[in-house]
């Protein structure tokens, strides 16, 4: 049995990971990409991380997560917390490859992207031409041409502005009359003249042609056709995974540590409201939390 497992090796895990360790405590760090940093390697900029001169790319964040893990010797196991059960002492954790036993659980993975729908979106999804975290997308297309994204949040802005720097075109189309998010965001997508806006706008099929994806939209009771995309983001919001990952487990949602034993921490615990700064916080305080009462 280890002491402590964290699920999850975002800026919560890492911050988590290093704390324990320093303090002498062992545990063991999963993460389903074996590598560090979670979603804030889709983000283009940083700029809000109190310390930094000057604005870093989520990419370069994670990297710096992972020498800060190496520079500590800990190591990232690549499996998928599948299912959590509370036990007479601490907690069964069940991967897809494993199941450990410990006493102490910090779950620091908890939202997964909602998947959009509409017709032929199977076709995109056996043909690879679907995602929805925009770092997945640069590693199939490393210069993508031409890219529509679904949404209309600071997500769909930021996967926009990151195809851009990277010398291509992106569409956004959205559901509502109005990109919602911080101002300068949308100041800076307004900007662009490499990147559209479609409100009141929904895909309705879509369909595969000489490699390129063909599609018929709806903007309120017309339908326009779209063509010449190399892939499509979905960034339509995410959705919290920790009741299907806490079998027997209730829990009072935004507490950091709800259970004796049990710390939900980043965006598992404030979902939406998480940031950067606050997620690290919440992984450093549920260490030392655990190494309190440890003495």
């Amino acid at each position: 049995m280890s002491d402590s497992l964290i699920i999850g090796a975002g800026i919560s895990g890492c911050g988590a990971a290093v704390q324990l360790k320093k303090a002498g405590i062992e545990f063991v760090l999963l993460d389903k990409n074996r590598t560090p940093g979670g979603v804030i390697k889709n983000a283009g900029l940083i700029n809000n991380y109190p310390g930094f001169e000057k604005p870093i790319t989520g990419i370069d964040f994670a990297k710096r997560l992972e020498n800060n893990l190496r520079e500590h010797n800990i190591e990232i196991h690549g499996e998928t917390a599948q299912k959590v059960i509370r036990e007479d002492k601490g907690f069964l954790v069940i991967t897809d490859k494993k199941s450990y036993h410990c006493n102490n659980l910090l779950i620091c993975w908890g939202t997964t992207p909602k998947k959009i729908k509409f017709k032929g979106v199977e076709s995109l999804v056996e043909q690879g031409l679907i995602f929805y975290e925009v770092f997945d997308l640069f590693k199939k297309f490393k210069q993508p041409s031409r890219v529509l994204i679904a949404g209309g949040g600071e997500a769909s802005m930021d996967y926009a502005l990151s195809i851009v720097k990277r010398g291509g075109r992106a569409d956004i189309i959205c559901r509502s009359e109005k990109l919602k998010g911080a101002d300068t965001l949308i100041e800076e997508v307004n900007k662009k003249p490499e990147i559209r806006c479609f409100y009141n706008t929904e895909i309705d099929y879509v369909s595969i042609k000489s490699g390129k994806i063909e599609m018929i939209v709806k903007k309120n009771q017309s339908e326009i056709r779209f063509d010449k995309y190399d892939a499509i983001i979905g960034a339509i919001g995410r959705k919290s995974t920790l009741t299907d990952l806490l079998t027997n487990i209730e829990i009072e949602s935004g507490i950091l540590n709800p259970q004796k034993g049990l710390y939900i921490c980043g965006d598992a615990r404030k979902g939406t409201l998480g940031q950067l700064a606050t997620g690290a916080g919440d992984g450093v305080e549920a260490a030392m939390h655990i190494h309190s009462l440890s003495r």
